[in-house]
């Protein structure tokens, strides 16, 4: 089996698997874009709505589909619409085709965070928080702008696995960097009464 079977057979068992786990909240990193035309630009609005909302258009998908056909798209700027794409594709529950984005924006430019995060996402949901912490380490190595989003991510996926104190650091480091986040503080509550329930 080749490479890329493993990988067509890794992401069916995902897509399975993710009515398990879509009760689960994760959060997702859209990416700005620096020199792309304005359809770019609106793409890049709309999935940061997205990730915000949870909420999404086919008129958002078609918005970014045609700023991918912008030729004078710059590598970084292609690869980040492709991700802003994955994002938007994510709050419609289609997998499959942001994981096919975010594998091709990886190829463009694989120096963007956000891919990173996104990826964990899918892998978080489709019940692989192993892998999904992985990514979410990825993301953080490279300079991604939302770090907050990452640790938090990551905590959800460390509580996953029975990681409570080192989830619980990657929550309060996510408060750090964002210290109005009402959910955040909610998760670290809970994880924290679960140690202490523990710990009795």
């Amino acid at each position: 089996m080749s490479k890329t079977d493993i990988e067509i057979e890794n992401m069916r068992t995902i897509i399975l698997l993710l009515s398990q786990f879509l009760l689960i909240p994760v959060w997702a990193s859209s990416v700005v874009i620096q020199s792309g035309s304005s359809d770019a630009q609106e793409c890049a609005a709309a999935a940061h709505v997205a990730a915000q909302t949870s909420s999404s258009s086919e008129a958002d998908i078609n918005l970014c589909s045609k700023a991918l056909e912008d030729k004078n798209l710059l590598r970084r700027d292609e690869a980040a619409t492709l991700v802003n794409r994955a994002v938007i594709y994510m709050q419609q529950s289609n997998y499959r085709a942001a994981h096919t984005d975010l594998i091709e924006a990886k190829k463009l430019h694989s120096g963007l965070g956000a891919i990173y995060v996104n990826l964990g996402n899918i892998y978080f949901l489709g019940a692989a928080p192993e892998k999904a912490i992985e990514f979410y380490d990825t993301a953080l190595n490279k300079g991604l702008s939302e770090r907050h989003v990452a640790y938090m991510n990551r905590g959800l996926a460390k509580k996953e696995i029975g990681l409570l104190q080192s989830a619980r650091d990657d929550i309060r480091q996510a408060l750090n960097l964002y210290p109005d986040w009402k959910l955040a503080q909610e998760k670290l509550e809970q994880i924290e009464t679960e140690l202490e329930s523990k710990n009795n």
